[in-house]
């Protein structure tokens, strides 16, 4: 992100997220992000409790390792296999990467090389060669 090493660079604190998907947020997700900054600037002392209005879902964490990430290894038009939320094993297919100049060619098949839940499915068809097509996170248990 070129802002968040703009700020790295001026030593200023920087936070993002993705609270929609596809380049677009839903009111589920502006929920999301209002409740979390007031509880910031609450727990900074900088602005008063807050009635948090409905309780939140449940907290869930999740990792994400170098396997749950998933890459063009070819140039082409991706065809995915599989559905944000979807739960997937490793080895199964993520997808097919289809040659737009020799369509007779068999597309390229890309596996899920670790198990866990979609949380990322790339929006735009072409892709580089390199390019991340998904990506999958894996539930942490609830701290103790």
């Amino acid at each position: 992100l070129m802002i968040g090493s703009a700020a790295r660079k001026n030593g200023t604190f920087f936070a993002t997220g993705e609270f929609g998907g596809n380049g677009a947020v839903g009111l589920d997700g502006l929920a999301i992000v209002e409740r979390g900054i007031k509880g910031l600037l609450h727990a900074l002392g900088m602005v008063p409790a807050f009635d948090p209005g409905d309780s939140p879902p449940p907290t869930r964490r999740y990792s994400f390792r170098k396997e749950h990430y998933i890459f063009a290894p070819v140039p082409g038009i991706f065809e995915p296999a599989f559905r944000l939320g979807d739960e997937v094993k490793a080895g199964s297919l993520a997808g097919l990467i289809h040659d737009p100049y020799r369509p007779w060619n068999e597309p390229v098949r890309v596996h899920f090389r670790g198990s866990g839940l979609a949380v990322m499915l790339r929006t735009l068809a072409r892709v580089e060669a390199g390019a991340c097509l998904g990506h999958l996170a894996e539930e942490e248990p609830p701290p103790a």
